[in-house]
């Protein structure tokens, strides 16, 4: 599985969502510089509507209906959100 983590730029990030891409899940904060995770997230999923999405967040965000994953998180919150995000065990 390829995942791509957006940030710090997400702007950046937009190039490796291109469909020539293997990109299986996008990880993103949601206030990376430049650019909202929600919006990189739509632009990804436009160009990929089957890509798996996460978005981080330290506080409360419109976060258009994405799985977000609250910081501070530590890796074993990591690895249950990625299981239900990509629906592997």
């Amino acid at each position: 599985m390829q995942s791509l983590c957006a940030n710090p730029c997400g702007l950046l990030a937009t190039s490796y969502t291109r469909p020539e891409r293997h990109v299986d899940v996008l990880i993103a904060d949601i206030d990376i510089p430049g650019m909202k995770g929600t919006d990189l997230a739509q632009q990804a999923t436009e160009r990929r509507p089957h890509l798996r999405v996460l978005l981080v967040s330290g506080g409360a965000a419109d976060t258009r209906g994405a799985t977000v994953l609250q910081n501070p998180f530590d890796q074993e919150k990591l690895k249950s959100v990625m299981e239900v995000t990509t629906g592997l065990c």
